[in-house]
């Protein structure tokens, strides 16, 4: 597997919400990507972009959330902004910065479990 190719298939793959869409960007058929993808060697490289992408997404919204949560403090004592939009901002940040964290904690506990019922 060429390695120029392979890191363009997965950088169409992390920056297209389809398969679809990343198989139009690179003009190729969507049946390729799908061969690719069940290529164990591809999988490992796929997963660890996956991986890196997610775990630099999650400290970005760490390093923001002492200002989100300024924002909606100031949000909140704000009078001029509907009540129900203060209430929604003050709930999606923390939210997805959690979700996140949950979900860089989780990943290598999933992949720690997969190596092991691979050994048994």
């Amino acid at each position: 597997m060429k390695t120029n190719k392979t890191e363009k298939i997965i950088s169409s793959l992390l920056s297209f919400p389809t398969i679809k869409e990343a198989a139009k960007n690179l003009k190729m058929a969507e049946s390729t990507l799908y061969n690719y993808l069940k290529d164990d060697e591809f999988k490992i490289k796929y997963n660890k972009a996956k991986t890196s992408m997610l775990h630099q997404t999650t400290g970005y919204l760490q390093s923001n959330m002492t200002k989100a949560t300024e924002n909606i403090v100031n949000m909140i004592s704000n009078e001029e902004i509907p009540p129900q939009v203060r209430l929604n901002a003050s709930k999606a940040v923390p939210e997805y910065g959690l979700k996140l964290t949950e979900n860089i904690d989780i990943l290598p506990r999933i992949e720690q479990l997969e190596k092991l019922q691979k050994v048994c």
